[in-house]
């Protein structure tokens, strides 16, 4: 059997879905597009939509609560700025970016929220390895170490 690198978004886009399961009147999904006017279809790594837009695919942007974007070394600038604008402009009231390393293991989170008065995002936790609280979409403690404690067991099985 062949060498098979851990690949981080499969991972931590999944971890990261994980707490908004059970919100009710809520869904979360991994890499589905969303509709972002007529030329534009982004697809986050994990969504949070109203349970009303399951079955349509893409989703309409106007019914996320979440995007979340896990950056690699291939999509920084879209997943930190091009995408963070793009979520902005079409109103996505919460935006997460993942950042995972690899030497040593470790895993930054930033929560951002839209600022109504200015259209763009505002850093509610700036990035952070830390375990941290937020009321949105609804309340949940996001326990990073713990992540990243299974993000590192992958990659030692790599």
């Amino acid at each position: 059997m062949g060498h098979v690198e851990p690949q981080p978004h499969r991972l931590l886009a999944g971890e990261r879905a994980r707490p908004c399961q059970s919100a009710a009147g809520v869904r979360r999904q991994c890499r589905q597009s969303v509709t972002v006017g007529d030329h534009n279809e982004p697809r986050p790594d994990v969504v949070v939509a109203h349970v009303s837009v399951l079955d349509i695919t893409p989703f309409p942007v106007d019914k996320l609560s979440l995007a979340v974007e896990v950056v690699s070394p291939t999509s920084v600038l879209r997943d930190t700025a091009t995408k963070r604008a793009l979520y902005a402009r079409a109103g996505v009231p919460a935006y997460w970016i993942v950042v995972p390393e690899r030497d040593p293991a470790d895993i930054r989170i930033a929560e951002l929220r839209l600022d109504e008065a200015t259209g763009e995002y505002a850093y509610r936790t700036p990035y952070t390895s830390e375990a941290f609280s937020t009321d949105h979409p609804w309340p949940v403690t996001v326990d990073v170490p713990a992540l990243v404690d299974r993000w590192a067991a992958l990659l030692k099985q790599a």
